[in-house]
């Protein structure tokens, strides 16, 4: 195909991959409630600089944080982990909204 740039192709692959391996040990706990992808890649905005933001929302009754990078078939992937008062609000801005979540 003319003009189909696939080393662009192939690194946003190798980052849903690396996203769905990080988010898989999240899923296993009954304390996440959901993972929203924040920053340059949810607003279409990333280079092949770009690293992956994600934040974790945690129970209501969860009483701690978590911030941290992870490093997942070099794709560098930066979380935070809060319950949903602790969520810094101007992330929302550059946050991409889950499809079925209401409008805040």
């Amino acid at each position: 195909m003319e003009g189909l740039d696939l080393e662009k192709v192939s690194n946003k692959n190798n980052r849903q991959l690396a996203l769905e391996i990080f988010l898989e040990e999240w899923r296993e706990k009954d304390f996440v409630e959901a993972a929203l992808l924040t920053g340059s890649y949810a607003i279409s905005m990333e280079t092949k600089y770009s690293d992956v933001d994600v934040y974790i929302i945690l129970s209501d009754n969860v009483d701690w944080r978590e911030r941290g990078n992870k490093i997942i078939d070099g794709i560098l992937i930066e979380y935070f982990a809060n319950p949903p008062d602790r969520l810094n609000t101007t992330s929302k801005r550059n946050t991409r909204r889950v499809a079925g979540a209401r409008r805040g």
